[in-house]
């Protein structure tokens, strides 16, 4: 890949600084940083750690870079068939433009993972745990396009009994995590009150939707959502279903 700037520009992060931001313990960030290391994923330098170029081109990182270029493609399209888009913030896309996806994607995982964690008083392990809770419960609805739209509102709730249970096996495959580190999320969860465990698995309660943390948290993440789809259209992904026409 051209452009990839040198390993010497690039600004080391040490792992207490990784995990304060994430909300993790030391140890847990330190030994998962030392696979990376042992990976040749990041390597060390003076002030902590960096990704090097020799990793950026990889043929297994390119391969992520398309991936996820496609991927944000779809989410662009699905967000303005529900009438969210930037397209008058749209530019045409220069040669750069998987790795300003790739970088607009990552900041935006983060961003709102970080913020979800911070306000849940969760971990972001616990948060993509509990993200991947709700996804199972409500997966049936919204691959159902006249569902999708009924509860398509932040008023809306889909009811408890609508809702699909999940096991922690189930989770844990699915988020590519070890079946104990999984296990303790959910717990973590429970203690919260975030999640629920039923006769035939975990959901998350309704209840859960409604509480006023969680309500404002999800309006900081539509106004988030918005920002990133202003900042795709700028690098040349909108969604334009009329691309001759203005705006």
């Amino acid at each position: 890949m051209a452009g990839v700037p040198a390993d010497g520009l690039r600004i080391p992060v040490s792992v207490y600084a990784l995990a304060k931001d994430l909300g993790l313990p030391y140890e847990n960030i330190r030994r998962r940083v030392k696979k990376l290391l042992d990976a040749g994923v990041c390597i060390t330098v003076d002030g902590g750690v960096v990704i090097p170029g020799a990793t950026v081109v990889r043929q297994s990182n390119l391969d992520l870079i398309a991936e996820t270029q496609i991927a944000t493609e779809k989410f662009v399209a699905e967000a303005g068939r529900f009438g969210v888009t930037a397209a008058q913030h749209y530019r045409p896309p220069t040669a750069d433009l998987p790795k300003q996806i790739i970088r607009l994607a990552m900041n935006y995982f983060l961003d709102a993972t970080t913020f979800t964690a911070k306000g849940m008083k969760v971990d972001v392990v616990a948060v993509l745990v509990l993200r991947a809770i709700n996804m199972a419960n409500i997966s049936h609805v919204t691959h159902d396009p006249a569902l999708a739209v009924t509860y398509a509102g932040m008023e809306e709730i889909l009811p408890h009994e609508a809702r699909q249970p999940t096991s922690v096996y189930s989770v844990g495959r699915f988020l590519h995590l070890p079946y104990e580190t999984a296990r303790r999320a959910v717990i973590r969860l429970e203690e919260r009150g975030l999640v629920q465990r039923g006769p035939k698995g975990l959901f998350v309660s309704p209840d859960v939707v409604t509480r006023p943390d969680v309500l404002e948290g999800m309006l900081y993440l539509v106004a988030l959502t918005e920002a990133y789809l202003k900042d795709l259209a700028r690098v040349g992904i909108a969604y334009r279903p009329n691309p001759g026409s203005p705006g």
